[in-house]
């Protein structure tokens, strides 16, 4: 169960990298670089193949115990996949995406922060 979900990611990875979505999304860039929109798009498609999965009460438990795939669920129904790209799994190539990113979701940036990283004492 587990790995038909990271399938639905790496197929979408591979198409940004071998399929030409990559230079489609990117035209002005010579050469390949991993974006914030590449991975919020694997990762959003990943979220979404794990809701229909969890549709089935039986696959629905053990997916649910994957640590990983829980914060991926609540990051998603959040509308937070791109903060947490841009503040945990960026690299060189995502954080060229950050300025823009920011200039026009500042308050998702800081709603990531509030919710996820440090959220409220109670």
């Amino acid at each position: 169960m587990v790995s038909t979900v990271w399938e639905a990611y790496q197929a979408v990875r591979k198409n940004w990298q071998q399929g030409g979505e990559f230079k489609k999304r990117f035209p002005e860039e010579n050469e390949y670089r991993h974006t914030l929109a590449e991975e919020s798009e694997a990762l959003i498609v990943t979220a979404k193949v794990l809701e229909k999965l969890q549709e089935d009460k039986k696959t629905a438990k053990l997916l649910t115990d994957d640590a990983a795939l829980t914060l991926l669920l609540r990051l998603h129904h959040a509308g937070l996949i791109e903060p947490y790209v841009l503040f945990s799994l960026g690299d060189a190539g995502i954080a060229r995406d950050y300025a823009a990113y920011r200039a026009s979701n500042r308050r998702k940036l800081e709603e990531y922060m509030d919710q996820f990283v440090v959220p409220p004492a109670h």
